[in-house]
């Protein structure tokens, strides 16, 4: 009866070894995939804006034609003279 009782209170103690080693496996495993969702996050955020500021420079630049091209009969210094004063 000793013998069967040191049995179980052995076999119990391993598998509450191991039931508390799958916790803190499956535990880890959820703080990599968090860590790692907050990474990918963080780069398409990067790429947003990234995308925004190139939006803003192509439409800077469109607006920069347009008011060129809205003066028909300026020269080339004019331009560049009105450009260099920040009228363009």
């Amino acid at each position: 009866m000793t013998k069967a009782k040191i049995i179980d209170l052995i076999l119990r103690c391993v598998l509450i070894i191991i039931a508390v080693g799958a916790f803190f496996l499956w535990s880890n495993h959820q703080v990599e995939k968090r860590v790692k969702a907050e990474c990918e996050l963080k780069a398409v955020q990067q790429v947003v804006i990234t995308t925004e500021a190139k939006q803003k420079e192509v439409e800077d630049v469109a607006k920069a034609k347009a008011v060129i091209h809205s003066r028909p009969n300026a020269n080339r210094d004019s331009l560049l003279n009105a450009m260099r004063n920040g009228a363009l």
